[in-house]
This record gives structure tokens, C-alpha cells and sequence, in this order.
């Protein structure tokens, strides 16, 4: 049986809360994706080894210093991944 991949976003941008783990954040591909906590995502990197995580945490928030993207998902993954070791412009996907 095969597996649909769909890309969800390119990270833009990434950082650490400490206790918690990594945000990773971009503009969402589509409207009808759906992302929920606990879902395993794939994150696609064009220098450093991929990665294949689980979704801790998320969050939509409002863009408001960019009209032209108006929306933004913010996605909590493991501290164990590390954020050195997420690229920016990585794609992530999920299973759907």
C-alpha cells in the first residue's frame, strides 16, 4: 500500500524554547491540510540528513508585518533533534 506525502510548509524560521523543544515555522501550503499534535512529520533538508519527527505542538498565528502572507503555522517538535540541525528552506511533509 502506498503512502500520499503532502508538503505542509518550507521553514522559515526556527527556534528553541527552552524545556520544551524546537518551532519550526512557514506559510501553509493549503487550506483544507490538516496538521495535528502527535502526527509524524518528514523534513525534507537539501544539506544535512533528513528528518522524520513527531509533532508535539502547533499553533496558526496571524502574520500581521506581511499582508501578502497572512498566516503562519508554528510546529513543536523534540529538543532531541536539535535546532542546529534543522536547515531554513527545509520542506516538511506529512503523511496523509
Amino acid at each position: 500500500m502506498r503512502t500520499l506525502v503532502k508538503k505542509v510548509f518550507i521553514v522559515e524560521d526556527k527556534f528553541a524554547i527552552k524545556g520544551k523543544g524546537i518551532v519550526i515555522t512557514g506559510v501553509p501550503e493549503g487550506h483544507s491540510l490538516k496538521v495535528y499534535e502527535g502526527d509524524e512529520i518528514y523534513i525534507k533538508q537539501k544539506l544535512s540528513k533528513d528528518i522524520r519527527t513527531t509533532v508535539l505542538k502547533l499553533e496558526l498565528f496571524r502574520n500581521c508585518w506581511s499582508p501578502h502572507k497572512p498566516r503562519n503555522l508554528g510546529l513543536l517538535i523534540p529538543k532531541q533533534i536539535g535546532i542546529e540541525n534543522v536547515e531554513l528552506k527545509s520542506v516538511v511533509f506529512i503523511d496523509v
